[in-house]
């Protein structure tokens, strides 16, 4: 019969998965160092590759990409209808790319950030990440695989809902994309921050 010491073990363990998958459906795709910098529940790295080992073993999250410590994460089906059940919201996920490209822009923020539920509300449904506390800012990332007039009318609709001036961070993926953005951000007087980000998969 277990112990005290062994249930408390135990327990924590699953706070801790239930964490790991919530983080994880946040944003979509993640990958270890992602989890241990926007986990609310710190841990050290090596327990949160251990625990993912055993969600992927279990069948909630899965390896989108396996390169020995470098993996991609997302949820399974199982996962899902895990986090579901518990009555958890979660964002979805969209082109790798871009998952990734948020969690590296939120990795370098400080405050809290919210990637889930901006499509339910008109004046950030444009909006892929926003940073909530004392110096807020928004995100857009530029989808490669859409014509760049969908994320252009995006940039205006932030203007016209915010500001010309509000603190925005728009991630183009390509080179040719970013000095598209760059130009249509001066010529249209916005002061919104351009950033490229090449994700090496």
């Amino acid at each position: 019969m277990p112990n005290e010491a062994q249930k408390t073990f135990k327990r924590q363990l699953l706070t801790l998965d239930h964490s790991i998958m919530q983080t994880t459906g946040k944003y979509g795709h993640i990958t270890v160092s992602g989890l241990v910098k926007l986990m609310s529940d710190k841990r050290p790295k090596n327990t949160i590759y251990q625990r993912t080992r055993a969600l992927t073993e279990w069948g909630y999250i899965e390896a989108v990409i396996d390169k020995r410590k470098n993996k991609i994460f997302r949820l399974s089906q199982h996962g899902v209808n895990e986090l579901n059940m518990r009555g958890v919201t979660l964002r979805g996920r969209s082109l790798l790319q871009i998952d990734l490209a948020r969690v590296q822009w939120a990795m370098e923020q400080t405050g809290f950030i919210e990637t889930l539920g901006l499509e339910a509300q008109p004046t950030v449904k444009m909006l892929d990440g926003v940073i909530k506390g004392e110096t807020p800012k928004a995100l857009i990332v530029d989808n490669p695989h859409y014509h760049i007039a969908n994320t252009f009318q995006r940039l205006d609709d932030f203007a016209k809902t915010a500001s010309s001036s509000a603190p925005l961070d728009i991630i183009a993926l390509t080179e040719n994309r970013a000095a598209e953005f760059q130009r249509y951000v001066n010529t249209n007087g916005y002061s919104f921050t351009v950033i490229l980000q090449i994700i090496d998969i």
